[in-house]
Formats: structure tokens, C-alpha cells, sequence
């Protein structure tokens, strides 16, 4: 017999493609833990990402990141968790990610994630002008797509659905 998957759902994309607003949802249906990457990053490096990046570099930022990654998979069960887009740099990750739970890739477009890496707060590495910030977002599309499909047990497009739309799907694929 099987054992049973760990009752995690990892939510996993690029900056932009809707990780923390699904994971809100997926939380609040079913009353799980909401770890987010982002907060987890504030609480483990004392800054946000763009802080981070600024201020100690890209590898700093990365090396807090991986950090994150190690206290998302080693959570207490239940919990819907939102991993950072860096986490596809590690090529190991797709072990690692499913023998943790259930992975659900959120994949947007370059020009989805651009067009919504545009407002709130400052994106690091990503630059202000929007043909460049276009690019750069198509080349981690093309860099990391390999490794967010061999974690992911479902992939979801984001293009035309709502947060709600794709935390119900991400939850039907758990329970199936």
C-alpha cells in the first residue's frame, strides 16, 4: 500500500501569476494555514524581497528564499503554501516538492506576468521599463518552465480566471 500524500497543497509560478491570491482563497475555503513565501521571507530576512535584493544582493535574496522553501516543506499539516518563483532555479525540486504534498503550478504568460508585475509593490530584479521587464519575465518563463513541470501534479493557466475559479481547481486536484 501507499502511503498517503502529506495534506499540503504548493502553490507554484512566477512573481505574478496569482500564488498568494489563490493561496488566500484555497486557505479561507478550507480553513488550512496559509504560508506564504513572502511573509515567511519578511519574518526569516527581516525584509521583503525587494529589500533583500538591494540591500545584501541576488544571492543573499536566493539563499533567504531556499530558506523559506526548507520551512514550507517541513510545515505542520494541513496547509496551502506559496513557494518563491526562484525555488525553479533548484533542480531538485520536483523530488523534494512531491514527496511534501500536492504541487499546483499557476503558469501565466510573459505579458500576463508583466502586465500584473506593473502595480504594487516593487518586484526585485525586474525593470521599470515594460519591453525589458516583458523580456526578462519570457526568459524565466523559458529557464524555469522545465522544472515547475516535472513538481507539478496539475497545472493551471491563469489567463481568464479568478482566484476563487483556480483555488477550486487546485483543490479538486488534491482530492483527486
Amino acid at each position: 500500500m501507499t502511503p498517503a500524500r502529506p495534506r499540503r497543497l504548493l502553490l507554484v509560478g512566477l512573481m505574478g501569476s496569482g500564488k498568494s491570491s489563490v493561496g488566500v482563497a484555497v486557505a479561507e475555503r478550507t480553513g488550512w494555514s496559509l504560508l506564504d513565501n513572502d511573509v515567511l521571507l519578511r519574518a526569516e530576512a527581516g525584509g521583503d524581497a525587494a529589500e533583500l535584493e538591494r540591500e545584501q544582493g541576488v544571492e543573499a535574496l536566493h539563499r533567504a528564499e531556499a530558506r523559506v522553501v526548507d520551512l514550507i516543506l517541513s510545515a505542520p499539516e494541513p496547509c496551502v503554501a506559496t513557494l518563491p518563483a526562484s525555488a525553479a532555479d533548484d533542480r531538485d525540486l520536483p523530488e523534494r516538492l512531491r514527496r511534501a504534498g500536492v504541487v499546483v503550478w499557476l503558469r501565466a504568460t510573459p505579458s500576463t506576468l508583466a502586465r500584473r508585475t506593473t502595480t504594487g509593490p516593487r518586484r526585485p530584479l525586474l525593470p521599470l521599463d515594460p519591453g525589458a521587464r516583458a523580456e526578462l519575465l519570457a526568459a524565466q518563463v523559458r529557464a524555469r518552465a522545465d522544472v515547475l513541470a516535472a513538481a507539478a501534479d496539475v497545472v493551471l493557466d491563469v489567463e481568464g480566471r479568478d482566484p476563487g475559479e483556480l483555488a477550486a481547481a487546485a483543490l479538486a486536484a488534491m482530492a483527486g
